[in-house]
Formats: C-alpha cells, sequence, structure tokens
C-alpha cells in the first residue's frame, strides 16, 4: 500500500514539472502563440504570469477566416500626440486670415502713409494704406513694403516661388483718390526693396468704392522675390485718402489669371459703326521728355490716362517718347485697349510712336524710316539737321468693317544752330521725304499727324514751301526725278466745328495767363492732316487737360474727329 502510494506520489510531481516546464516555454518570446499543449484541467498550482507586452488574448497570426481589412502589424488606437500640420503652398494669400492684429508685423518702412487693419462686412480683415504728411499736388509718393514670407508663414504656409508664379492678381479698393494708379514690384529682401531694385508694373484701380480685382506682372523680374513694394496715389493733394487690400493671389501664367478673374480687363468699350456712320478719332501730341520740366513725371502719366479715359482716340502719333515714357504708357497710361508702334531714332532715343486701338484694329503692316537721302539706314539724318529725325506709320484695318487707313506720325527737326531760314529748308526736305515714302504705300485714306516745329504762314501771310508740298499747293522732284504732290488737307483749317485762329496756339507757354509769352493767337506748330478724297473732318480741338494749372507737356494735344466718305453706288 505504502509502495501505491509513493507511485501516486511520484506521478503527480511528474505531472506538475510538466506543466511548470510548458509555462516556461510560453514565456520566453512575446511572438509566441498560446500553446495547445496545456492540460484540460487547471494545474494544482497558479501557472506563470506571461509578460507584459504580449497578448495573451488574440493570436497574432490573423487566421484564414479573419476580415482581410483588418490591421496585422500596427495598433487601431489613435496616437496620443496629434501630429504637427505642414505649411502648404500658398497660392492666395487672403488677409482675412491672417495670425495677427499688428500690420507692423508684416508692414515696413511705411512713407508718407500709415497702414492699419480693417474688417469689412464681407471681406473680413484688410489691409488699410492711407495718406498723411502730404503738403501738394505731386509731392507724395506714399508706400509700403510688404514682407509677403514673414505673412504666409504666419498662416502656417509657404510662398509660391515667385519666378514661378509671376502673375499676381490684388483685391483692392480705392477710396476717394485722386491718382487711380497702383505700382508695385517685387524684391528678394526689404533692403532691394528699400533700393526701388525691382521691376516695378503700375495698375489702374476704378474709383468706384467697390472691391475690384488689379492684374500684374512682375515677368521681367527674374529673382524670387519676397518682398511687395506697394507705392498708391502717386499724386496725391491731400491727406485721408486711402487704398485697401485684401487678397494676393499668384498664377503661373497670365491665362490662368484671366481665366479665374475675367473681369479685370482694363479696356475701353467698343461703339459698333457701320460704314454708313463711320467715325475715326485721331490725335497728335508731343508728350515732352522728361527732360525740361519739373513736372512730376507720375504725375504726367496719370494726367496723360485721364486724357485717354476721355476721349479713347482710335489711334494717336506721339512725338518725344522716351523709354521712360514707353514703359509708363504701355503699363500705364494706355490701357489693354491699345499697343504701340516706332523705333527711337537712335538706339534708345526718342521715337515717334503710335498707338492705335488693338481691341478694334488689326495692325495689317508698319515701319519707320528716318528723314534722309538714305531713309532705311538707321540713325540717318539730313545735312546740319541738329537730330536724326524719323516717321513711322501703321497701316490699320477695322476689325468690325473691314475698313483700312494709314496714320503717319512724325517730328521734324527745329532751327537749333541753325537760322530761321536754313531751319525751315531742312524742314521742307525731311518732308519731302516722307511724301516721297508716301508713294510706295497703298492707295488708302491716311491721316498725318505731328510736331512740324514750323507756323503755315510767314509774318506776312505768305504759306511756306513745307505745307505747300503736303497740301498739294505746289510739287516736287523726288530722288528719281518724279514729279510728286502732296495729297493731304489741314482738319484744323477745314473742320466744321474747331478752333478760330485767336486760340490755335498748340503750346502750353501760350495758354499761361500773366506768363511772358502768354498769346493764345501764337500760330501752331502741330497738326493733323488726312485725305479729304477719302475723309471729311468734323470737329478740331486743342485740349487743354491740367490739374491746378499743371500741364502734362508743354505742347497741347490735337484732336481730331474725321468721317468717311461712302462712295455713291456705281462709283
Amino acid at each position: 500500500m505504502k509502495r501505491f502510494t509513493r507511485l501516486l506520489w511520484l506521478a503527480g510531481l511528474l505531472t506538475l514539472c510538466l506543466c511548470l516546464a510548458l509555462t516556461a516555454c510560453d514565456g520566453g518570446e512575446g511572438d509566441v502563440t498560446t500553446p495547445t499543449l496545456a492540460p484540460t484541467e487547471a494545474p494544482t498550482e497558479p501557472a506563470t504570469e506571461a509578460p507584459t507586452d504580449t497578448p495573451t488574448e488574440e493570436p497574432t497570426d490573423v487566421p484564414t477566416d479573419a476580415p482581410t481589412d483588418a490591421p496585422t502589424e500596427e495598433p487601431t488606437e489613435e496616437p496620443t500626440e496629434p501630429e504637427t500640420e505642414a505649411p502648404v503652398l500658398m497660392p492666395t494669400v487672403d488677409l482675412d486670415k491672417l495670425a495677427a492684429d499688428d500690420a507692423g508685423a508684416f508692414v515696413t518702412r511705411p512713407t508718407k502713409c500709415e497702414v492699419s487693419f480693417e474688417v469689412d462686412d464681407t471681406e473680413g480683415k484688410f489691409l488699410r494704406m492711407t495718406t498723411k504728411s502730404v503738403t501738394a499736388a505731386g509731392t507724395a509718393k506714399p508706400y509700403i513694403l510688404l514682407e509677403l514670407e514673414e505673412l504666409v508663414t504666419a498662416m502656417n504656409g509657404i510662398l509660391p516661388n515667385t519666378t514661378e508664379y509671376p502673375h499676381v492678381v490684388l483685391k483692392v479698393r480705392a477710396n476717394d483718390l485722386w491718382s487711380r494708379s497702383l505700382t508695385y514690384f517685387g524684391a528678394p529682401t526689404v533692403r532691394e526693396a528699400a533700393n526701388f531694385e525691382g521691376f516695378a508694373r503700375t495698375a489702374r484701380v476704378a474709383d468706384s468704392g467697390d472691391w475690384q480685382y488689379v492684374y500684374l506682372n512682375l515677368t521681367p523680374f527674374t529673382k524670387n522675390w519676397k518682398v511687395l513694394f506697394l507705392n498708391f496715389e502717386k499724386a496725391a493733394g491731400k491727406d485721408g485718402e486711402s487704398m485697401d487690400l485684401a487678397e494676393i493671389h499668384f498664377f503661373a501664367t497670365a491665362e490662368e489669371a484671366a481665366t479665374l478673374y475675367p473681369n479685370m480687363a482694363d479696356t475701353y468699350p467698343i461703339v459698333e459703326q457701320t460704314m454708313e456712320n463711320y467715325k475715326l478719332k485721331v490725335m497728335s501730341f508731343n508728350v515732352q521728355t522728361e527732360n525740361g520740366t519739373s513736372v512730376d513725371f507720375d504725375l504726367r502719366a496719370e494726367l496723360l490716362r485721364d486724357l485717354m479715359d476721355e476721349l479713347q482716340p482710335d489711334s494717336i502719333g506721339m512725338q518725344e517718347v522716351t523709354t521712360g515714357w514707353i514703359y509708363r504708357m504701355d503699363t500705364y497710361s494706355f490701357n489693354q485697349s491699345y499697343a504701340g508702334v516706332g523705333e527711337g531714332r537712335t538706339p534708345g532715343g526718342e521715337a515717334s510712336s503710335i498707338y492705335y486701338r488693338k481691341d478694334k484694329f488689326d495692325l495689317v503692316d508698319h515701319g519707320t524710316f528716318w528723314l534722309s537721302e538714305t531713309p532705311d539706314v538707321a540713325g540717318s539724318s539730313l545735312p546740319n539737321a541738329n537730330y536724326p529725325r524719323i516717321c513711322t506709320w501703321a497701316r490699320l484695318k477695322d476689325k468690325a468693317t473691314g475698313f483700312e487707313y494709314v496714320h503717319i506720325n512724325t517730328h521734324l527737326d527745329h532751327n537749333g544752330n541753325n537760322s530761321g531760314t536754313d531751319g525751315r529748308a531742312i524742314r521742307t526736305a525731311q518732308v519731302r521725304v516722307i511724301l516721297e515714302f508716301i508713294q510706295t504705300l497703298p492707295d488708302l485714306p491716311m491721316v498725318f499727324t505731328g510736331d512740324f516745329n514750323q507756323a503755315p504762314t510767314s509774318s506776312a501771310g505768305n504759306t511756306y514751301a513745307m505745307f505747300k508740298n503736303v497740301l498739294g499747293l505746289s510739287t516736287f522732284k523726288s530722288s528719281t526725278g518724279e514729279e510728286i504732290t502732296g495729297c493731304f488737307a489741314d482738319a484744323r483749317a477745314d473742320a466744321a466745328d474747331t478752333v478760330s485762329t485767336d486760340a490755335w496756339a498748340s503750346m502750353t507757354a501760350y495758354w499761361q495767363e500773366g506768363g511772358s509769352k502768354y498769346d493764345p493767337a501764337h500760330k501752331p506748330i502741330d497738326y493733323v492732316f488726312y485725305t479729304p478724297d477719302t475723309f471729311t473732318a468734323q470737329v478740331y480741338r486743342n485740349i487743354h487737360y491740367h490739374r491746378d494749372g499743371v500741364y502734362l507737356s508743354d505742347h497741347l494735344p490735337q484732336y481730331c474727329e474725321l468721317t468717311v466718305k461712302v462712295p455713291a453706288d456705281g462709283e
């Protein structure tokens, strides 16, 4: 009996040892599955506790009948710490989303203005620039430097690479401004912006009091700019005039900007016409170079733009068009309705440009030639002429009616170092070069504009030879021996509604009362000629456009309206 009892005791001991051994094997690795060899009955002593990092309820291997979307490695619980939101590219900067209220955090060196953040019912937060310390018209150039990169960073964003996104649209609003220009350029640093080392562009802002989009193009500026220079109200005449900025948009192409903002085009309406009521509006204007005048260049550009807004000519012959004027005309004074043609008389020198309504006319052909014995040689001139002189022409075709005409424009030599007699002889020779060239043009209606630097008649009332040639009152022999007769009429003399001879002076000095040269009856030197067999002159004006007595040029613009003669049936 004792022997049987000892055997039972040994069997129990072996069973206990086996359980302990199996339990020890289960706790050795965290990914070992629950053992299948466990006894059906619980051991007489508790099993050793498994490690805390080992799952004790589910196998780590997914059974074949488990759902396929169950995670196999990562826990399903959300992380306890949320990840930091990464900055995103911000092609649109909405000031309403600005993180701080302090304008000074992103605006540097406000000049002749103060800045603040305001709130609009529809736009939310926006930046307002308000003029201050303005003493007189043309003396103030209020501007700010807007640190775009810092502003975007404060909004947890990344500023687009502006060499790849150079087309910018600003959402702005003008408040009681006289000068509706908004000039901007980009620069890599505040220092470069403050030193005007960027590439400037100017846009026109409608003075309607409404929010609007204006388009600006910095394509020629090749650096990646991070600071935006904004200059508004260039000709500010009083304090308290303001410009508001709500949004900044960046685009890779102009087409993208136009697609999203189709109403931002700065153009004039086109009046539908038929040949029975066709009216052509042409001008001649010597805009004066930046030399010889103390009037602010940007103020003059603003006056020219106001003049274009009022008259909206079909084509205008310009004289003394410098590179500085070309920049202002192409970017501001003439809106997107216009395009210009014409070379300088020397590289980088004055041009006799022709600007025309490109939205109304197709440019069929154009060119510039020199008033010399070799017109095709750039820079050539007649003997004893003070400067090389040029003539520019453009053949234009109305897109709607098919009507074509040629606009010819010139600036003849002044007396300079020559006597009055010699100066008139040179100008007569220059006009003959033009009239000879006209023989090579198609037989079309023509207008002939320019600063001729000469009165039509002598003090005794005799018509000078130059005008006899232009008006067809005399003939001359061309370089090939051909007899040539002019084909033009003087719109000032012929228009049904025109200026009188006691008020026909075309230089501003003769209109300044109290001045030493005041004499409105002084004979003009600027003209609009036309072909009388194809046109009828209806209106002729000296345009007296100025601000508070400040003119934009020493010449008055010459404005003319012509109607087209419609041939009778069978003609």
